[in-house]
C-alpha cells in the first residue's frame, strides 16, 4: 500500500508521467542530492527532475520501509510491492479506480494522510 501513496504523491508534486515513474529505478532517486533521474522520458531523452525538500522525507520513509521488508533483493525497481518486484500500469489504474470508487461512496481510503495535496500545495506557496 506504501507503494501506491508514495507513486501518487510523486506523481502529484513532480508532474511525471506515469511510466517515467514507474520506469524508475532504485538508483534513480538520489535523495541526498534531491533529484529523480528520468531515463525513459518524452521522446527518449532523459531529465533530471528536482524534488520540492518536503517530498523527500515521505520518499526516504518509503525506501526505508521497501528495503528493511527484505523483499526488494534482486530488484532493480523503485516501486514495487511485497508481492511483486515492479509497480505494472494495470495494477496502479486497478489501485486508482478502487481508490476513486470509496471516495465516491464517501468511504475515505486508508491513505487519506497522502502527502500529494500537501506537497502540491507548498509547491504552489512557492
Amino acid at each position: 500500500m506504501a507503494a501506491y501513496v508514495t507513486l501518487f504523491s510523486l506523481l502529484a508534486c513532480t508532474g511525471l508521467r506515469i511510466c517515467e515513474a514507474l520506469a524508475l529505478a532504485r538508483d534513480d532517486a538520489d535523495l541526498a542530492e534531491g533529484v529523480i533521474t528520468v531515463r525513459a522520458g518524452k521522446g527518449g531523452k532523459p531529465r533530471l527532475v528536482p524534488l520540492h525538500q518536503s517530498a523527500l522525507k515521505p520518499l526516504r520513509a518509503y525506501v526505508s520501509r521497501r528495503d528493511r521488508s527484505g523483499a526488494t533483493a534482486g530488484s532493480a525497481a523503485f516501486f514495487r510491492t511485497d508481492d511483486h518486484d515492479r509497480l505494472t500500469y494495470a495494477a496502479v489504474r486497478g489501485e486508482r479506480r478502487r481508490r476513486r470508487e470509496a471516495a465516491r461512496a464517501g468511504h475515505l481510503p486508508r491513505s487519506r494522510r497522502c502527502l500529494g495535496p500537501v506537497l502540491v500545495l507548498q509547491l504552489v506557496e512557492l
